[in-house]
């Protein structure tokens, strides 16, 4: 039976400790933290990766990855999770370098969800010929570099965190005529996390996380489901390092692996090595469930 893990999360940091356990045995709260810390990464409500492409193929009147096989208007996207609006937003561009710098705050209050996020993005844009392009709406755009970060506070009925994610991106295949965009690059997280469980029980951990892309897929085709949740597919492998503090007062640390993969369906199935359970993510929500 399936069942959806609920939780929640607090402020930022992973202190220096003990030496890391690489060979402890994995309890079921580790992994719930494990499985909570990947979600909130991944999904667009949290402002996860999946925010984070949405910004990167909207940002600087590019538009979306949806139309850049074609002059054709995308259809009608289903209303985003915690989409909201971008405040004190700024944004230069450098022609010596060909560096574009955005940063917005992104606030939400509505749906069950509260956040307040700071956002900075870096993008270089290169035309086929590897030239710098400035407006990347009016001109052919081959490939994206990106880094940037993201540093604030999310809260739902299931979960609150706190975090800072940094990333560094590199997109090509954005040219017409490819049907697919690659992403290649990693992200790191970092935080405390307080997940809740069963019987209003609750599991406490400071986490430092790195995630690792290599050639995820971003399908360009035009259908009817046009949502970047469905668009994505691939694997990202990922390490995890958690540290907890007993009520005695002692201090363990652990660290764990695993994968992630990206279906082509809105969801992505989350495996940790040395765990027969596979997790499923919802991209759109963070929801996920377990019973595989």
């Amino acid at each position: 039976m399936k069942r959806i893990l609920p939780f929640m999360i607090l402020s930022i940091g992973l202190a220096a400790c003990s030496e890391v356990d690489k060979t402890a045995s994995i309890t079921e709260e580790d992994t719930q933290v494990i499985a909570t810390t990947v979600a909130t990464a991944l999904a667009d409500r949290n402002d996860g990766v999946i925010t984070e492409l949405y910004d990167l193929t909207s940002a600087l009147g590019f538009g979306s990855v949806l139309n850049t096989s074609g002059p054709f208007a995308p259809p009608a996207v289903p209303p985003r999770p915690g989409a909201g609006n971008k405040r004190n937003y700024t944004r230069s561009y450098d022609p010596a370098t060909g560096k574009h710098v955005i940063s917005f705050e992104h606030s939400v209050t509505a749906n069950d969800i509260t956040k307040s996020i700071s956002v900075y993005h870096e993008f270089i844009y290169k035309n086929p010929a590897g030239a710098f392009v400035q407006f990347p709406g009016r001109a052919e755009v081959a490939t994206l570099a990106f880094t940037g970060r993201r540093q604030g506070s999310v809260t739902t009925p299931r979960h609150s965190s706190q975090d800072l994610r940094r990333a560094t991106w590199n997109m090509s295949g954005l040219q017409s005529g490819s049907a697919r965009i690659l992403l290649n690059g990693s992200q790191e997280n970092s935080g405390d996390v307080t997940v809740k469980l069963a019987d209003d029980k609750t599991a406490s951990r400071q986490y430092a996380m790195k995630l690792t892309f290599a050639d995820v897929n971003i399908a360009k085709s035009f259908r009817a489901d046009s949502t970047l949740e469905n668009k994505v597919s691939g694997t990202i492998t990922f390490e995890h390092t958690m540290k907890h503090t007993l009520p005695t007062g002692e201090v363990r640390e652990k660290t764990n692996s695993g994968s992630i993969e990206l279906t082509g369906n809105g969801r992505a199935l989350l495996r940790i090595m040395g765990i027969r359970a596979i997790y499923g993510i919802n991209l759109s929500t963070g929801d996920v469930d377990s019973g595989s």
